[in-house]
């Protein structure tokens, strides 16, 4: 522990360690170890505002395992992918859909991998909350070879979080309509994708990650495979690479849940939005009315 540690507040601590050591520095790597490497991929799937961020802090703090800023690349090479004409002109070079395939994984785990060397572990996780409109893309490239951990939280706190952060996809002209319809629109596309992810996806509640941190910690490193670690009460202190990230997540010391913000809300929005929302809430797992889940972690079918 460093004299700044036991002289500086949590809180302090933190933002010192940002200034002097701010954005990451990734190191030297060599290539021909990095070949060898045949690592599972994992992505954290979440809607804006939803504990993606605190969760990303707790699995970059195993030893085993990194969790980068959020990389946003891959939504440029899905755009690419869909792009029928750029397809068509790779066709006409004599490359088919496979080799695409192939080379444009090798290009994204050039990053991801070179990433999880610096850092000294064996498995990485992106955190990227867009990719949840990207995972026909994910799943085309990486196919079965990936795992994926989604973190739901109840649409309405989501939407009243939203209209209190700067969200890039929603500005300008942002307001609780907007917000609400794209948390509906990502929590169906997650709906869809859970029954197809079978034994490849691990369902995580907001609310039950900040009641039961080290329980549902646990179950994550479950399913991943990885030992289980003591994160809960270190994750803090880490030293985590700063990015997209809501800086207040950076300047918390412990982990409280933040549920019913919306009862700021009028009767008649808090009537409508619950409504739109409950059949929704209920497919998720949510008391649609109280807004807290109903079950704990589950799994797809789990290896």
């Amino acid at each position: 522990m460093s004299i700044f540690s036991r002289i500086l507040p949590p809180e302090l601590h933190t933002r010192l360690r940002d200034i002097v050591f701010g954005r990451s520095r990734i190191t030297v790597v060599d290539k021909s170890e990095q070949e060898k490497l045949h690592v599972r991929p994992i992505f954290l799937i979440g809607c804006f505002r939803s504990g993606t961020t605190l969760l990303r802090y707790l699995l970059d703090s195993h030893s085993l395992i990194c969790s980068p800023p959020e990389t946003k690349f891959l939504t440029h090479l899905s755009g690419l992918h869909k792009d029928s004409e750029s397809m068509q002109a790779f066709g006409t070079m004599g490359f088919d859909d496979e080799y695409v395939r192939k080379r444009m994984k090798h290009f994204a785990e050039e990053f991801f991998l070179d990433y999880m060397a610096a850092k000294k572990k064996v498995r990485w996780v992106d955190k990227t909350p867009e990719y949840v409109r990207i995972l026909d893309y994910i799943d085309w490239m990486y196919g079965e070879e990936v795992d994926y951990i989604f973190i739901y939280r109840n649409g309405l706190d989501v939407t009243q979080s939203m209209l209190l952060q700067s969200i890039a996809v929603l500005e300008p002209n942002k307001n609780m309509a907007k917000a609400f319809e794209y948390w509906f629109e990502d929590a169906l596309t997650m709906l869809s994708w859970r029954q197809k992810l079978k034994g490849r996806c691990c369902e995580v509640f907001y609310e039950n990650l900040c009641r039961n941190p080290s329980d549902t910690m646990n179950t994550i490193f479950d399913f991943l495979d990885v030992p289980r670690e003591d994160v809960v009460d270190v994750w803090f202190r880490k030293r985590h690479d700063m990015g997209f990230e809501d800086i207040k997540a950076r300047r918390q010391t412990s982990i409280k849940l933040s549920h019913g913000n919306f009862s700021a809300w009028s009767r008649e929005e808090l009537d409508h939005y619950k409504a739109r929302a409950a059949e929704v809430h209920e497919r998720l797992g949510y008391d649609p009315e109280t807004l807290m889940p109903r079950v704990e972690v589950r799994h797809r079918e789990n290896r």
